[in-house]
């Protein structure tokens, strides 16, 4: 349990450059420019969402006659931490790809 709640707060710690990016135009504060590069950015989500997607989800594949069969557990049980800041994650990287697909469209 102590390991899973270690993992979850450095997933959070690697979700803050993201939540600066989101908050500092909505909360009118400044941040410093190389907090919210983009590499830093989108690497920070991908890796909070790897950290905190390994203790709850559970990938099992096996061949049968022939076909692939698998199957995705997901455990809720005493990983609430760490199912919450993948839900974050996942939030903030459809709200930057959002925003970047909206920025950036142009009717034809």
């Amino acid at each position: 349990m102590q390991r899973h709640l270690r993992s979850a707060a450095l997933a959070f710690f690697f979700t803050l450059p993201a939540l600066a990016l989101c908050l500092s135009s909505l909360l009118k504060f400044h941040v410093p420019l190389p907090l919210i590069h983009p590499a830093l950015v989108i690497g920070g989500l991908l890796a909070a969402l790897v950290l905190s997607l390994v203790p709850i989800a559970g990938v099992h594949a096996r061949l049968e006659d022939g076909a692939l069969i698998s199957d995705l557990a997901i455990k809720l049980k005493g990983s609430l931490p760490n199912l919450g800041v993948a839900l974050l994650s996942l939030g903030l990287l459809g709200l930057i790809a959002l925003y970047l697909f909206v920025e950036n469209f142009q009717p034809r």
